[in-house]
C-alpha cells in the first residue's frame, strides 16, 4: 500500500446552479492485479470514505458515509449507463448514471482521475464533474 496526496475538485450542476468544492488530503493507493484502488477520507477530516477502483476503462466510485450502513456504489464507464437503487427512509429510489467523460492519466508516482457523468435521481437531473490529482508520498 502506497500513500499519496490527493487533491480532490468537484462540481454539481443542477436547476442552474453550481455548487463547487475542492480539498486536499492523504489517502492511500493499493494494487490489487490490475486494479489500481484509491482510498481517502472526505472533506474537513469527515469521517466518510471514498474508494475509488480503476480498471482499464471502468472506473467504480464506492462512498462510505459516516453512520450509513449501505455504501453508494457507482460504475463509471464512458457512454454507458448505469442504473442501481438506492435505499433511504423514504424507501428505494431509482438512480442513474450515465459518464460523458472517464479519463486516468498516469505517470510516474502521480496522475489524474478526470469523470464527468449526468445523474438522475427520481426525476432530478444534474451535471458532475470529479477531478482527482494525486502523487505518491515517499
Amino acid at each position: 500500500m502506497q500513500s499519496i496526496l490527493l487533491n480532490v475538485k468537484g462540481s454539481m450542476q443542477q436547476n442552474g446552479q453550481t455548487e463547487e468544492t475542492e480539498f486536499f488530503t492523504l489517502g492511500s493507493m493499493q494494487l490489487q492485479g490490475e486494479k489500481k484502488v484509491f482510498s481517502y477520507p472526505g472533506a474537513m477530516g469527515s469521517e466518510d470514505l471514498t474508494e475509488i477502483t480503476v480498471e482499464n476503462d471502468t472506473v467504480i466510485m464506492k462512498k462510505q458515509e459516516s453512520g450509513a450502513q449501505d455504501a453508494a456504489i457507482v460504475v463509471l464507464k464512458e457512454r454507458k449507463m448505469y442504473s442501481s437503487y438506492y435505499s433511504t427512509p423514504l424507501g428505494l429510489v431509482n438512480v442513474e448514471v450515465y459518464p460523458t467523460l472517464v479519463n486516468v492519466t498516469e505517470t510516474e508516482g502521480k496522475g489524474e482521475i478526470e469523470l464527468e457523468y449526468i445523474t438522475r435521481i427520481a426525476d432530478t437531473q444534474s451535471l458532475n464533474r470529479l477531478r482527482v490529482n494525486y502523487m505518491e508520498q515517499n
